[in-house]
């Protein structure tokens, strides 16, 4: 895909028209506002000033925390565990039909949200599986004739090299035996709680529940003309309780699941939390808000957009994904990620990929225009140049390694876990630590 100049068009009429929607009721906690573009995602806002980037090299920061890079020699570093690698399990996958009730305000540490209008969910869970089975494409997870009609039209116009259209996970396989963490995945905004399955399914199979819940009103099917909208503190409230409720349901006794599946999901200890895009932000939200969540993973956005978190109060351990082409949130967008690596206040790992875009980590890459900021030719943020995307499926791999590795350390105690989070720089890869336990 090579129509750079299109494209730009297209980003920049977007990110004006939402910028300008948006600026009678977006509020930031910091003193930088960051509009949105229509794209669903974080526009450009002009030039960022001090996003408040962490120090470099070891340097203390302004609060004497000591930042830790990479250490050199990568080719010497030897992973006991290779989390990027598929895990010993085998994957399955049940949809789950449920709702909740809801009055628009997420619940607190402590207490249970609640209301009087009853909000629909669509649920899709993966788990470690007991035995291999077929996978599926796409187009299965779509639920409705139109909407699927509509889907596959899409996929004969996609760009087939971008695209992955074909899942491994079996439906409604045998649940394997034992239990074990839950996560919740929060997809991007005009996205499906499918759109990055890829990750889900490398998840699952190193021994993880991992449910994605579409967020009704903020999906691909609820977008329409040429970009995505939603991006509003009220749709982030609705996903913040959408989350919460998947959260504390699937750890209940009675959650709706088969019964061997239900048995898998480990209801004692803590379970995760991970996002792309706006759900990198709901996910700061849930972390900071809800009891059980021992760990979270924000990718391609900043956590504390749109105030409904401070990252004082994200006091989880975190890992915070950074795409240097993310042209989608742009370089102002990745500068406040960096302001939530310096500003968090428990251990957090920093992963910027080079040669990545905003949707490199989706399956749905190069479905439309509006997902292609992830495959073939684009013009690089940072000074112009023309540059080929890396392989989605590469990048994905990468990043599903990170957060797997992630919690794997902090949700399973995972030594190995522990060397992988600690490792090098490498070609595409550059890693910041920082509140690390001494």
């Amino acid at each position: 895909m090579s129509d750079n100049t299109s494209r730009s068009a297209m980003r920049i009429a977007l990110s004006l028209f939402v910028a300008t929607l948006s600026a009678g009721f977006f509020a930031c906690d910091s003193d930088d506002d960051l509009p949105a573009d229509a794209t669903g995602d974080l526009g450009d806002a002009g030039d960022a000033g001090d996003a408040g980037d962490a120090s470099e090299d070891g340097a203390a920061d302004a609060e004497g925390d000591v930042i830790e890079d990479a250490a050199d020699g990568a080719d010497a570093f030897v992973l006991d565990t290779d989390y990027r690698e598929p895990g010993p399990y085998e994957v399955a996958v049940h949809t789950l039909f449920t709702s909740y009730q809801v009055n628009g305000e997420p619940a607190d540490k402590g207490s249970v949200g609640g209301g009087e209008l009853p909000r629909p969910l669509t649920v899709e869970v993966w788990y470690p599986a007991g035995a291999a089975g077929s996978g599926e494409t796409l187009s299965d997870f779509v639920l409705t004739g139109s909407e699927q009609a509509a889907f596959d039209a899409q996929l004969d116009d996609a760009v087939s090299a971008c695209i992955n259209v074909d899942t491994s996970a079996a439906r409604d396989g045998d649940a394997a035996t034992g239990t074990f963490p839950l996560l919740v995945f929060s997809h991007c905004s005009g996205c499906t709680r499918f759109s990055s399955v890829s990750m889900m399914e490398h998840l699952a199979s190193w021994g993880y529940v991992v449910a994605s819940a579409d967020h009704d009103g903020n999906t691909l099917f609820d977008e329409t003309g040429e970009g995505l909208g939603g991006l509003t503190v009220d749709m982030l409230k609705l996903r913040i309780t959408d989350v919460q409720h998947v959260f504390t349901a699937l750890r209940g006794a009675d959650n709706g699941l088969p019964t061997d599946v239900a048995a898998l999901v480990d209801r004692t200890g803590d379970g995760g939390i991970f996002g792309h895009s706006f759900g990198s932000v709901t996910t700061g939200a849930v972390a900071a808000r809800t009891e059980g969540v021992g760990a979270a993973a924000g990718i391609m956005a900043p956590l504390d957009f749109l105030g409904e978190a401070r990252m004082a109060d994200i006091d989880v351990p975190l890992l915070l994904v950074v795409a240097e082409e993310d042209n989608s949130i742009t370089s102002l967008g990745n500068q406040l990620i960096d302001s939530n690596f310096s500003q968090a206040p428990g251990p957090v790992w920093q992963l910027k990929l080079a040669d990545a875009g905003h949707f490199s980590v989706s399956d749905i890459c190069g479905y439309s225009d509006v997902f292609s900021a992830c495959c073939g030719e684009d013009n690089r943020q940072t000074d112009g140049t023309t540059f080929t995307y890396r392989d989605r499926a590469d990048v994905t791999r990468d990043v599903a390694g990170w957060v797997t590795a992630l919690f794997e350390s902090q949700l399973k105690g995972e030594a190995d876990a522990d060397v992988f989070l600690a490792q090098p720089d490498s070609e595409f890869e550059t890693i910041r630590r920082r509140n690390l336990p001494q």
